[in-house]
């Protein structure tokens, strides 16, 4: 669930100027995490300060630290808890930030729970790192476990050559009466076809044959299918109002670099304010509006997937322009005359 836009800016607000340069970044997630996680690894320490906090900040919220905690709420902990970086009406603030958090977190996950404090990974040893990533019982359980896998797949290789010399007894003039059942997810056995067979058999190799044409079935994707969009291959439709912007992405991939410019002055990235972005599916929205909207929204935008800024200017009267890496991907013309309408992008 993305966070709200205002948390956002506020968080970034107070990291920044503990961001000055890459080794000090690194320390701050050393100290947060020790040296078993690899959310150091899934950073990128360059750039700007400002643009690294934000980057950092939507990046640790769809992360989770080696206790499967909220990787941002387990930073901000760490933060909080150095007496050398925040005075005490700083930490109060980010006392007020991990609540907010956790309460955004708790409407769509209600059995998480706050973040253990990591300690200092300088003073304890690898070794003693190491004896707490695997609790004792569980070291067992899962070496029982491997143990009968292994027992099982030697037992399957063993019996490969009888199962390929086998033949398979199937009827001779079984004949197949379907019922034309209308299968469903949930198709219970009562629904499958009926047969009568004759109790004559004989030797066939082990074939399935299937009379009836069945409907293919196409697998759904998984979350590391989706390609990363290049901004010669992409398509988009743009519902505009005065108040709300909602960006379509025609096929499924990876919009978290995705940045949605408004006049000169406003550019927002869709990753940051939409985390779950990177997994985006085909026709999936984005919907950007300002706060007391004084005009309806497009029908495609909804509490869930609408992020809430302070009202700036009249969006109608301002020019939308997409970019990916730096590169144009298309722009949809303002219209001062039109109270809702839409571009495509091609």
């Amino acid at each position: 669930m993305a966070l709200d836009s205002g948390l956002v800016e506020e968080i970034v607000s107070l990291l920044i100027p503990h961001m000055e340069d890459e080794r000090t970044r690194r320390s701050h997630i050393l100290r947060a995490f020790g040296t078993n996680s690899n959310i150091e690894s899934k950073l990128q320490f360059d750039g700007a300060a400002g643009i690294f906090a934000r980057n950092l900040v939507a990046k640790l919220h769809i992360l989770h630290d080696t206790n499967d905690q909220n990787a941002l709420m387990t930073f901000l902990v760490s933060f909080r808890n150095d007496p050398s970086l925040l005075s005490k009406t700083d930490q109060t603030l980010v006392d007020k930030f991990i609540e907010q958090i956790r309460a955004q977190a708790t409407s769509s996950s209600p059995n998480l729970s706050p973040p253990k404090e990591q300690p200092d990974p300088s003073s304890e040893s690898p070794i003693k790192h190491a004896n707490q990533d695997i609790p004792q019982g569980i070291a067992v359980i899962i070496a029982v476990v491997i143990t009968g896998i292994c027992a099982l797949v030697a037992a399957v290789i063993m019996q490969l050559p009888r199962l390929q010399e086998t033949p398979t007894l199937v009827p001779a003039s079984a004949t197949v009466t379907p019922s034309k059942p209308t299968m469903t997810a949930d198709a219970s056995p009562t629904e499958l076809p009926t047969a009568t067979a004759t109790s004559t058999f004989t030797l066939v190799p082990a074939t399935v044959v299937v009379t009836s044409n069945p409907t293919p079935v196409t697998a759904s994707p998984t979350l590391t299918d989706l390609p990363i969009p290049t901004a010669a291959a992409l398509s988009y439709v743009i519902f505009r109002s005065p108040d709300t912007i909602a960006v379509c992405p025609a096929s499924a991939g990876d919009y978290g670099r995705l940045e949605l410019y408004i006049g000169r002055n406003e550019v927002y990235t869709l990753g940051v304010t939409f985390p779950e972005s990177a997994f985006t599916a085909a026709n999936q929205c984005f919907c950007f509006q300002q706060a007391s909207p004084q005009f309806p929204g497009p029908a495609v935008c909804d509490l869930i997937n609408t992020a809430l800024y302070p009202r700036v200017s009249d969006w109608r009267n301002q020019p939308v322009t997409l970019r990916i890496d730096g590169r144009n991907v298309g722009s949809c013309p303002e219209e001062s005359g039109q109270t809702l309408y839409s571009c495509q992008i091609r």
